[in-house]
């Protein structure tokens, strides 16, 4: 895999633009260095509250973030909702920055942990507990697929194709199965050297599975063209605990993942190498994390707090107290955190 030079990647402006010479409206494409959340390290400004919102329906268990700016939140109660970010906080739906509630996909049911955008970014997929899996059209947030399958909670999902979507299920031996939405069909189960899978990731060419194996973090690199085949991974059995959520960087080349103690980066190329860097939190846990859009920084939701970290975790370059924190992502602008929490929250942080 070749790797993008930071020379080469997009920074934007933090929250309101009128930064450097970028105005709203300008090409993105070109490079801004030491923009977006990225200004926390290189400027030193502070992580600091933009807005918070309540989602209304209660603890929020996932979330996941699409190209357009939609937010997607599934809660405890079964609710699966959008709220709109807009492309960043200059062109945020409401003033302020502030954003925009959305009709809801589904009432009360099953709550829908794994949540993913669809292929081609045009619907949202949900995974719940009930082993059901939903799509509907981003657009007008219309029904489009159903699935009911028998088995255990689904912990996972992934799109593999426009109908196609790889899901993992809570049953021990982290099973794993292809689910084609359009016949409503399931595949045979994987094979996994996992016990559990929590998470996948995606950089669009392949997935990673994450969980752990005798309650020990590992991590399996599996491709689309052969979802069934372990390609590549990590299973020392060296370091205790679940690793509970995963998120590739923008140029594929590194893999952030959090868990019971600990947060790990390891270079995409070579998983059996293991972490290139490694962040022991004592009794902590990070529930999720997120690359910046450089991916020269990770955040990490944490007991109470989010933190931004160098890729390296070397140091601690800034945090925010927030209740509970679930699930971290960053906006598709790259300059803001947006968090979802069990307290029924959904906020959003940036570097000023």
């Amino acid at each position: 895999m070749t790797r993008t030079s930071p020379a080469t990647l997009v920074f934007l402006c933090p929250f309101l633009v009128a930064c450097g010479t970028s105005a709203a409206g300008d090409d993105d494409d070109d490079p801004i260095p030491a923009r977006g959340l990225d200004r926390c390290a290189v400027d030193g400004a502070g992580l600091e509250l933009l807005w918070n919102v309540s989602n209304l329906h209660g603890e929020i268990v996932a979330m996941t973030i699409g190209a357009d700016g939609t937010a997607v939140l599934g809660t405890a109660d079964g609710a699966v909702k959008q709220w709109s970010l807009g492309a960043s906080g200059a062109v945020a739906p409401l003033p302020d920055g502030r954003p925009s509630y959305g009709d809801p996909f589904n009432g009360l049911g099953a709550p829908a942990r794994a949540l993913a955008i669809g292929a081609g970014g045009h619907s949202i997929l949900a995974a719940d507990d009930g082993a059901g899996i939903r799509e509907w059209s981003l657009a007008d947030a219309s029904p489009q697929r159903s699935v009911q399958l028998a088995g255990s909670p689904f912990t996972a999902l992934v799109p593999r194709t426009a109908t196609d979507v790889i899901v993992a299920d809570a049953a021990m031996g982290g099973q794993m199965r292809v689910v084609d939405l359009a016949t409503g069909r399931s595949g045979p189960a994987f094979e996994t050297t996992l016990w559990g899978v929590a998470a996948f990731a995606s950089d669009g060419e392949s997935f990673y599975v994450v969980g752990h194996n005798y309650l020990r973090a590992a991590v399996e690199r599996r491709t689309f063209a052969r979802p069934d085949v372990v390609a590549d991974r990590w299973d020392p059995q060296t370091i205790e605990g679940w690793i509970r959520s995963a998120a590739v960087s923008k140029d594929g080349a590194w893999l952030v993942t959090g868990g019971d103690g600990h947060v790990l980066v390891f270079d995409t190329t070579d998983l059996a190498a293991g972490p290139v860097a490694t962040l022991p939190l004592d009794a902590a846990s990070a529930r999720s994390v997120a690359f910046t859009a450089s991916g020269d920084h990770a955040a990490v939701a944490l007991d109470g707090r989010v933190v931004l970290v160098p890729r390296d975790l070397a140091t601690e370059v800034a945090a925010l107290d927030v209740p509970t924190p679930v699930a971290v992502a960053t906006d598709p602008s790259g300059e803001r955190l947006v968090v979802a929490s069990a307290d029924g929250r959904l906020r959003a942080a940036g570097c000023r």
